[in-house]
C-alpha cells in the first residue's frame, strides 16, 4: 500500500511537471490572401480581405522553445481578369445527312477574357515551432495542412470561336471580326470541380508578447501544390499564398512561462 501511495504522488508530481507548461486559447483576425502564378500580358488581380478564427495548444519545452498546435477556419482567394491567347480546340459541326444528322468535329481555335474570383475557405491544421528571440519577440515555424470546406472559381467569359479567333487587329471593325468567327459568346462559369480538396503548404510567423495573456502575430503562408487541376479556361498552375494578421488571447496556460 505504501508503494502504491508513493508510485501515485510520484506520477502526480510529474503530471504536474507536464501540465505546467501546458496552455490553450483562442486566436482570430484578418487575411489578405492572393493565388500567385504565371501572369499573362494584360492579366491582373487584387488581393482580397476576409478572416480567419480558431483554437490552438501549447507546449513549452523551457524558456526559449515550445510547440503549438492551431485549428482554425480561414477564408481567402482573390479577384482576377486574365486573357486566356489564341489555342486550339475542336468545334463541333452538325450536317443533315439522309435524313438523320451527323457531327463532325473540325480543328479550329478559340480566346477566352475572363473576369472572376476565387473564393477559398479552409479548415486549417498548423504544427509549428515556436522560438522566442527576445523579451517581446518570438518565431513560429512549421508545415500546414488544410482540408477545402468551400470554394468556387466563379464568373464571366467572353469567348471568342473560329479559325480567325484572336485576330482582331485584321479587320477594321468589330462587327467584320464577328461575322469572321463561328461564335462570340458571354457566359458565367463556375468551376468547382477542379478545385483540389486538400492543400498542403508552409507557415513562417513573427508575434509579439504584449501581455502575459495576450500576442499580437503576423503569419505568411504558402502552398506546395496547385489550387486547382487545369480547366478549359484556367490551364496553367496558379497557387494560394495568405497572410494572416491578428492577435491571441492565452487562456488555459496553467503555469509556467511561454516561449
Amino acid at each position: 500500500m505504501k508503494r502504491i501511495v508513493i508510485l501515485l504522488a510520484l506520477l502526480f508530481v510529474i503530471a504536474q511537471g507536464y501540465t505546467q507548461r501546458l496552455g490553450y486559447g483562442i486566436l482570430g483576425g484578418a487575411t489578405i490572401g492572393a493565388v500567385i502564378g504565371p501572369i499573362a500580358e494584360g492579366s491582373r488581380g487584387s488581393p482580397s480581405i476576409s478572416g480567419h478564427g480558431g483554437i490552438f495548444g501549447r507546449y513549452h519545452m523551457n524558456d526559449k522553445w515550445g510547440f503549438e498546435l492551431r485549428l482554425l477556419y480561414n477564408k481567402t482567394g482573390v479577384e482576377y481578369s486574365q486573357y486566356v491567347a489564341r489555342r486550339d480546340t475542336l468545334h463541333p459541326i452538325t450536317v443533315h445527312i439522309g435524313g438523320h444528322d451527323t457531327v463532325f468535329h473540325t480543328e479550329t481555335f478559340y480566346t477566352a477574357d475572363v473576369a472572376g474570383a476565387y473564393n477559398l475557405q479552409y479548415f486549417n491544421m498548423e504544427p509549428v515551432v515556436v522560438w522566442k528571440i527576445g523579451k517581446r519577440f518570438g518565431l513560429s515555424l512549421g508545415p500546414r495542412v488544410s482540408f477545402l470546406l468551400a470554394g468556387r472559381n466563379a464568373g464571366e467569359a467572353v469567348v471568342d470561336l473560329g479559325e480567325h479567333a484572336g485576330m482582331r487587329e485584321n479587320f477594321e471593325t468589330d462587327e467584320e471580326y464577328i461575322n469572321a468567327l463561328y461564335s462570340q459568346t458571354n457566359s458565367t462559369f463556375d468551376e468547382r470541380e477542379p478545385l483540389y480538396q486538400w492543400d498542403f503548404g508552409g507557415v513562417l510567423g513573427v508575434r509579439m508578447y504584449v501581455k502575459e495573456f495576450l500576442e499580437l502575430y503576423c503569419r505568411l503562408s504558402g502552398s506546395f501544390q496547385p489550387v486547382q487541376r487545369p480547366s478549359v479556361l484556367i490551364q496553367d498552375q496558379y497557387y494560394n499564398v495568405y497572410m494572416n494578421v491578428g492577435a491571441s488571447v492565452n487562456i488555459g496556460q496553467l503555469v509556467g512561462k511561454k516561449p
